[in-house]
């Protein structure tokens, strides 16, 4: 056969037909005899085949008939192959082709005539060898996707001795891959036109080399093999760029491209590289066309059926523009109607591409009018880019509008961004914290991060600071800028608006340009625009701190450990306020969400450890926090510093520990410097004793310190007595009775300790806790104190005269003592529950191992343990009572001094006296009744009589504190008092009390209470309800977090209460309507079930009935505005229809009216076609019905002289308006990211007016006024770049 008449369509024909047939019937057989049929006599085949064929000349594949055949046969039968047999005729095949393709390289050199016979052979051969290769790649490829190339290999080999060899060389396409892809890439650097000649290279030739790269780009696998992704690269490129098949390469990538999600990379990438190859970018820009030239609405339909294709071409989109900017650039316009497209994975796409150009335009700045005119086009289309992207934060996805922010941060950290819209983007930012969606906030608080990192103006950022040099600078422009008449001050008035000029140096360049102007007043002017950019930047950071701080209570975990991680960037880059902020977020250590409080140890970590310049700096920086911070942060950064130690971050022996007692021992620091460094080593050493137990000298020394000299110091004496609270280890030993420290600790107790006033008692405090801790025998040592207070008090004294201090003081010990002791038994007879216990353990493993006699076998098998518990309770409680035992020989102290603190409470001259002495006689009365339940309920009464009439404000927050705590312990006693508790009006105190404080401390033990189970949830539950809109924001916050909590209980017990809360809540005069809606709306937001939603719909349509008979109808409009906010489902909602008859008389009222309507407007948004229609016709029921009754009901008010009522007519027009209005919301509303936040009140279409009430005597009669117009034309669709 004749080499011109090789026909490379036959030839894949052929092998495509056998290799069809073999997966047809597996039991075929060739049809070649000089194919073996068993795998040694196959073998050997391909053996004498590979060296015929290396042996010989390349050409003999086409030129000798027999070697066609035997070539062919193995081919059609690669399938059946072995491994060995595989790789060795893979082998020979690109053997041959590599020396083909070198010997048409080496003839193209040689001088010939057109009709050269080897010529002729040479390029049969080519095309004969290219197709047995990309039979044989696209029959592996097959394989590998399928998983049934190791099956076929093991097939192939059978027998014992077979077998063995095929483990010793397995076929790995993979690696025969890279070879194959390679060589195939080689041939396509042979001058093909030359080969071909006089014709063009075959365009059926060259697509094969076309379809063998698609198939290795489609294989994921294949794209990890830097050898084969860059011969795929190299032959993709020369065909489309080389050989002409551009279009044919643009439309197999772009296939690819809708359907690999691998992909988008390396297409940027093969296009790059193969402009870079042939300095041609044609590909590139065929690629951007092909995706331009698609329709709008062709990406909106491929959006909805198949969202990956799409995203794909985005990536693409995205990667090409950061590789090739100037090929992207002049192709822009073909991409930019997307821009406004229905497809947001397309418009996110192309937002990237815009910050891609212009970082790589980052250097095209206007100088000045003199500059070359060849940068003007550029820096109008970096203009427009910037306005684009700028204009693009207000897109409907909030997939886009993420991607927008982080463009913009892109360019922050590309130092992209000129200093002309560098408070615009921070504004865009800041704004962007408010946005709906969870992704866009995240995305607004990393970029407000980037712009903080990569800011150019300095490395810390006070505003008063900047604020100094600003005024500096004017100074000095002033008098540097010569006089001028009052045109050129005109001209200089709206010079800086002007984006020419001077003023182009400050904007498009960044806070150094001034070095670029030579000095002189055009510096100062250049420095003075960048101070007042700067100045801006560091206000517009002060002011979102707040921001932050309220998405520090979000209940998105992304929200709050951005917001953390921001403020943190804050105060490295001493932010105002942002001090404010870290003290904030260390509450988030309570947090249940784990990832919340790790982002605060490491906030704090950061902060204050890792990157401090020295142990030193650390250990001021903890201690200035801890100085600062208020009661409930202190408890926060305990529990930090406490996961800090367990972590290692701060060890117990590190260095940042050394430098906090250094601190304390050192005679330079000031005494509240180290008070607040005792306060963290106690925080710290609650995790591990031994951090202080080795310096109890040195707090020893700090209590001495504290009460000697000529200014004492209250702080450092209580830390210093705090810090001896933590020496003793749970199971740890007390000390001596002769240790130093009770010597200090006496000190601090005495009568006369040298503390003055209010200072003494919380060191006092502390130091008794001390002493119950340490000390081996406290009971008899407290004995002692309280008679020297005692002495000291009464000795020599009438009641009239004792001093007003001293008696305060012993009113607090014997409070304090009392309540210390109580703890103290109560740790007694744990221990020894903890001591029986291990016993028990010991008697259990001593079973186990065959040990142990009688009755250890007794103890194991648990006899007595209930006795043991029942006994030990019993004691406990005996040993209790006898602390307030009036009789026998139980008689103690605290009982002798009992009567007395009782009547002191109820004195004239104590109730009427200084207010230390009233607040230390009440607490000492409180905690004696936490000692006695009998003593308790004797008592209570006493205590709410004075709580009604106490005029200090600390003294009623402690009383409702104590309350709280004999609640908790005599739930039974407290119960009778709960009206009093709660602090109805009648009393006028608790959560009606004047001072915001109070109210916190009230609503804080009741939610206490009432979420431990501590206070039946009664109808008084309504008082806390209004505390949902207090004034003050801490304790709208914790009524919140009650309601909040609740709900999360088992059963909801929110559902149970939102009846009886509605009927209350309604009558109550003293809240508006506005205020009633808003707690309504937080409370019905807690059901989340449809059946609980359904049942309440039908509770509060019941209620209708008896609302209708009221005087006025806000019964009615707060039962239609609750029912509105419940989410019904179509079951419920037919069900509401249904019950007409209950709720028909009220609907002459326009806000229940139009309550109605907002329900059925929310009901459209997810119902079905069907039920969309159901809707309608019952929403035009209700406006017939309402015009109906509106129109009676105003007849009879005039009748009776009454106030009439307004209708609401809501036109057809309106009605289409309102239709359109709230798809689009959907549209916008779609879950399109996780954790979008949703909104706590329910929106009602604008479009629903609400009329309010007039007088007869303001509207004609038997006229139903028309609240809105029709518009004048057919509303338009609205554009996707303004909907947000």
């Amino acid at each position: 056969m004749s080499a011109v008449e090789f026909d490379l369509t036959a030839l894949l024909l052929e092998l495509r037909r056998a290799r069809d047939d073999d997966h047809a019937d597996d039991e075929d057989e060739t049809t070649d005899s000089e194919l073996a049929r068993t795998p040694s006599e196959r073998r050997e085949f391909i053996e004498d085949l590979c060296l015929e064929l290396t042996d010989g000349d390349a050409c003999d594949v086409v030129r000798d008939d027999v070697t066609r055949r035997k070539v062919t046969n193995a081919i059609r039968a690669f399938g059946e192959l072995g491994a060995i047999e595989r790789a060795r005729l893979m082998d020979a095949m690109c053997s041959n082709l590599s020396v083909l393709c070198a010997s048409a390289s080496a003839r193209e050199r040689e001088e010939r005539q057109e009709g050269d016979e080897e010529i002729s052979w040479t390029r049969a051969a080519l095309k004969a060898y290219v197709g047995f290769i990309f039979h044989v790649c696209e029959r592996c490829e097959k394989e590998s996707t399928s998983f049934d190339g190791v099956a076929a290999v093991a097939a192939a080999g059978k027998g014992k001795k077979a077998k063995t060899k095929s483990q010793l060389v397995e076929w790995r396409w993979d690696e025969q891959r890279e070879r194959v892809v390679h060589v195939m890439a080689g041939v396509l650097d042979v001058d093909l036109w030359q080969v071909f000649r006089p014709k063009q290279p075959e365009e059926e030739f060259l697509l094969l080399f076309v379809r063998l790269g698609s198939m290795c780009l489609e294989n994921s696998a294949a794209m990890k093999s830097k050898v084969t992704k860059r011969a795929t690269f190299e032959m993709m490129g020369s065909c489309a760029l080389k050989w002409g098949q551009l279009e044919q390469v643009t439309t197999a990538l772009i296939h690819l491209l809708n359907k690999c999600e691998h992909l988008p990379g390396p297409i940027a990438e093969l296009a790059s590289n193969a402009a870079d190859r042939f300095e041609n970018a044609h590909l590139a820009a065929a690629l951007i066309r092909e995706v331009g030239r698609v329709d709008p609405y062709d990406y909106k339909v491929q959006q909805a059926s198949d969202a990956v294709g799409v995203r794909c071409i985005g990536a693409f989109l995205s990667e090409i523009a950061e590789r090739m900017p100037k090929t992207t650039m002049t192709n822009m316009s073909m991409l930019m109607p997307h821009l406004d497209g229905e497809a947001y994975s397309l418009r996110s796409a192309i937002v990237s591409v815009l910050g891609h150009l212009l970082i790589s335009q980052k250097d095209v700045v206007a100088v000045s009018d003199h500059h070359d005119n060849g940068t003007a086009p550029l820096l109008r289309s970096k203009q427009g880019f910037l306005d684009l992207l700028v204009e693009r934060v207000h897109d409907t996805s909030a997939f886009t509008r993420a991607r927008v922010l982080n463009t913009w941060a892109t360019m922050a950290e590309a130092k992209a961004i000129p200093l002309s819209h560098w408070l615009v983007v921070a504004d865009l930012a800041i704004g962007r914290l408010h946005d709906k969606g969870a992704l866009v906030r995240k995305a607004a608080m990393g970029l407000l991060a980037s712009l903080l990192g990569y800011n150019p103006f300095a490395p810390q950022l006070p505003s008063a600071t900047f604020a100094e040099s600003l005024k500096d600078y004017e100074a000095k422009l002033a008098s540097m800028t010569p006089p001028a008449d009052e045109n050129e001050e005109v001209e200089e008035v709206k010079h800086p608006d002007a984006p020419q000029k001077a003023q182009n140096a400050p904007t498009e360049g960044d806070a150094n340009a001034a070095v670029h102007l030579g000095g002189g007043i055009e510096a100062v002017r250049t420095m003075v625009a960048a101070l007042k950019t700067a100045l801006g930047f560091t206000v517009q950071l002060s002011g979102t701190v707040a921001i932050l701080c309220n998405l520090l209570t979000s209940s998105v975990a992304s929200d709050v450990t951005e917001a953390i991680g921001l403020l943190v960037r804050m105060r490295q880059f001493n932010v105002d306020g942002s001090t404010e902020g870290i003290r904030r977020l260390l509450g988030l250590i309570f947090s249940r969400d784990q990832v919340i409080k790790d982002a605060v140890v490491e906030a704090v970590d950061v902060l204050y450890l890792s990157n401090a310049e020295s142990p030193l700096v650390a250990a001021a920086g903890l201690s200035e926090l801890a100085a600062t911070a208020a009661l409930g942060e202190l408890a926060a950064l305990e529990d930090v510093l406490k996961a800090l130690v367990l972590s290692e971050r701060l060890p117990s022996n590190g260095a940042v520990t050394k430098a906090l007692w250094s601190t304390v021992s050192s005679s330079e620091c000031s005494n509240n410097r180290k008070a607040a460094a005792i306060n963290v080593l106690t925080m710290c050493a609650r995790t591990n004793p031994e951090i202080v137990r080795g310096h109890i000298g040195t707090v020893c020394a700090a209590i001495e310190a504290s009460l000697s000299g000529e200014k004492k110091s209250p702080t450092l004496c209580r830390a210093a007595c705090c810090a001896l609270t933590v020496v003793r280890a749970k199971d740890g030993e007390p000390l001596e009775r002769g240790h130093p420290v009770f010597a200090e600790l006496a000190k601090v107790l005495h009568p006369a300790a040298p503390l003055a006033g209010r200072a003494w008692f919380p060191s006092a405090e502390q130091a008794i806790s001390a002493l119950y801790s340490l000390h081996p025998d406290p009971e008899h040592t407290f004995s002692e104190i309280i008679k020297a207070f005692a002495t000291a008090t009464f000795s020599g004294n009438s009641l009239d005269k004792i001093p007003t201090a001293v008696l305060a003081r012993f009113l607090f010990v014997l409070g304090e003592v009392s309540l210390r002791h109580l703890v103290h038994i109560e740790k007694l007879a744990r221990s020894v529950r903890m001591a029986r216990i291990e016993r028990d353990r010991k008697a259990v493993e001593a079973k186990e191992n065959g040990e142990g006699d009688d009755n250890d076998l007794a103890a194991a098998m648990g006899e007595g343990a209930v006795t043991e518990d029942l006994l030990l309770d019993n004691t406990r409680e005996r040993v209790e009572s006898e602390l307030l035992a009036m009789k026998g020989a139980a008689h103690g102290l605290i009982a002798i001094y009992a009567p007395f603190v009782v009547q002191l409470c109820s004195h004239p001259a104590v109730v009427q006296g200084p207010e230390l002495l009233r607040g230390a006689a009440l607490a000492a009365l409180t905690r004696f009744m936490v000692l006695d339940v009998k003593f308790c309920e004797d008592h209570l009464k006493l205590i709410f009589a004075r709580l009604k009439v106490e005029s200090d404000k600390g003294t009623r927050a402690a009383i409702i504190v104590a309350l709280g705590d004999l609640a908790f312990r005599f739930p039974n006693a407290v119960e009778p008092w709960t009206e009093h508790l709660y602090g109805i009006r009648e009393w006028g105190n608790s959560l009606h009390d004047t001072d915001a404080g109070v109210r916190q401390h009230a609503i804080t033990v009741l939610s206490h209470l009432v979420l431990n189970d501590m206070m039946k949830v009664k109808g008084h539950i309504s008082e806390m309800a209004r505390c949902l809109e207090d004034p003050d924001p801490r304790v709208a916050g914790v009524a919140k977090l009650f309601f909040h909590e609740l709900a999360q209980k088992h059963g909801n017990p929110v559902y149970n209460l939102l009846t009886d809360l509605l009927s209350r809540l309604s009558t109550d005069e003293d809240i508006s309507p506005d205020a009633f809606k808003r707690i309504m709306t937080r409370l019905v937001g807690f059901i989340d079930k449809e059946r609980q939603a359904e049942s309440l719909c039908e509770k509060m349509c019941a209620r209708f009935a008896e609302a209708v008979l009221a005087e006025t109808p806000k019964p009615a409009r707060d039962i239609a505005f609750c029912i509105s906010q419940l989410n019904l489902s179509e079951k419920a909602f037919k069900k509401f229809t249904e019950a007409w008859k209950q709720y028909e008389a009220a609907l002459y009222d326009h806000e229940v009216h139009a309550s109605f309507i907002a329900l059925c407007q929310k009901q459209k948004r997810a119902a079905k076609p069907e039920a969309k229609q159901f809707i309608e016709v019952y929403e035009a029921k209700l406006n017939e019905s309402h015009v109906e009754r509106a129109a009676a009901y105003n007849v009879s008010a005039r009748a009776e002289g009454k106030e009439t009522v307004a209708v609401t007519v809501i036109l057809k027009e309106e009605e289409d308006v309102a239709n359109e209005a709230l798809a689009e919301t959907d549209e916008a509303n779609l879950p399109e990211c996780e954790g979008e936040a949703t909104e706590e009140n329910a929106v009602v279409d604008e479009t629903v007016e609400r009329a309010t009430s007039k007088t007869s005597g303001e509207q004609d009669e038997n006229v139903a006024p028309k609240i809105a117009t029709p518009p004048v034309s057919p509303p338009k669709r609205r554009s996707r770049k303004a909907a947000v």
